[in-house]
């Protein structure tokens, strides 16, 4: 593979980072567990609501 192949693939990791981390939020949140975040120092917990 060369270069320019590999670098244009590594442009595309923080666009399939970004999607990967909601699927895994939403699918924690839909399986009725909670999820922590942190924004900005600031702890926020979300959960499945009833």
């Amino acid at each position: 593979m060369k270069d320019a192949e590999l670098d244009n693939l590594e442009k595309l990791i923080p666009s399939l980072a970004t999607g990967a981390v909601k699927k895994a939020y939403l699918d924690a949140l839909s399986s009725g567990n909670s999820v922590l975040e942190v924004i900005d120092s600031l702890c926020k917990r979300d959960k499945k609501e009833d």
